[in-house]
């Protein structure tokens, strides 16, 4: 058993079974944001805050109000759209540096590899993605199974091609040889280990949601390859969008068959907005959340045709 987990054995559809221990790549699932890192919309603005500081203050609370609508934001500000976007822009701007290294990695280099990569090997689809539409100026929170360690990479990025995403990552991954280097600048949150770490963490999160960007989480973080049903998850990662007032939505990779192919083909539903009921506690709000999404990705797994691995429950041996 690890981490809370039933221990399986995996056993291929070959006359050989085996169990395989996979290290995850990204991880989420004891993710616990400190209460404190994550204001409330309703909290004090110190007084020693500048001018800008106010004016940045009461932008993000009102993207907050409006579940990351800018189009209402600025309304309720009384500027125009574009004045809302230029400011949010301003406030959340790279350096020179940063922002070519990111285009280039994410842009140049990630893009067409997972465009070539998932339907060459896979003949990828994504179904539904036209939820995202009314939410196409605001950033997001996205979830996601976990079923392979490349294509999971890849995928949240073809679901909305027009916004970055930045994916929460095990920080192990930024030692990995070759690409290690890179992952922060194809957009990896690696996640915290310290208090000091968790705060920068969190505003990293906050950031890149005011950027209006996509932040991907795996809540069920450890990689089950293929697998074709959802593993129980914590709410603790829907603490974020629960806190934000952002709109989330949820991804789910089912796996059908192919005419001329013993692979696969994988078919990616998306599904939502699910937004928080601000009418409940904050803790009652983020496992609300956490419900509605695992429902609904339970029954798109559902539409799974083909089990290339299969998975049978270890039972505890007596004594």
């Amino acid at each position: 058993e690890r981490g809370g987990e039933p221990a399986y054995n995996f056993v291929h559809p070959v006359p050989t079974s085996s169990t395989i221990n996979i290290s995850p790549m990204i991880h989420t699932g004891n993710v616990t944001p400190v209460d404190d890192d994550i204001q409330d919309t309703e909290e004090y603005v110190e007084e020693t805050l500048s001018l800008d500081e106010v004016e940045k203050e009461m932008i993000r609370k009102a993207l907050e109000r409006h579940h990351g609508r800018r189009k209402n934001a600025a309304k309720d500000l009384r500027i125009s759209e574009r004045t809302l976007y230029r400011k949010i822009k301003e406030y959340i701007r790279d350096g020179a540096f940063k922002k070519f290294t990111h285009f280039f990695w994410y842009r140049a280099v990630a893009m067409p590899l997972a465009f070539a990569f998932t339907r060459l090997k896979f003949r990828h689809r994504i179904r539904n993605a036209e939820v995202m539409k009314e939410y196409k100026a605001t950033g997001y929170f996205l979830y996601g199974n976990h079923t392979q360690d490349i294509a999971d990479a890849l995928i949240p990025n073809l679901i909305d091609r027009r916004r970055d995403k930045y994916i929460v990552v095990n920080p192990a991954n930024l030692s990995a040889p070759v690409i290690g280097p890179i992952l922060p600048s194809l957009g990896a949150l690696p996640l915290p280990d310290t208090l000091k770490a968790n705060k920068s963490f969190v505003a990293a999160i906050k950031r890149r949601f005011d950027e209006g960007a996509g932040i991907v989480i795996y809540p069920e973080a450890h990689i089950w390859p293929y697998y074709t049903d959802i593993r129980p998850f914590r709410d603790t990662s829907f603490e974020y969008p629960a806190r934000l007032g952002a709109p989330v939505f949820c991804f789910t990779n089912t796996y059908v068959k192919r005419r001329h192919s013993k692979k696969p083909q994988i078919v990616t539903y998306v599904d939502g907005p699910f937004l928080p009921d601000e009418n409940l506690p904050p803790r009652e709000r983020r496992a609300d959340l956490r419900d509605r999404v695992y429902k609904k990705m339970k029954e798109r797994a559902a539409l799974s045709e083909v089990q290339v691995i299969k998975y049978i429950k270890k039972e505890k041996e007596n004594g």
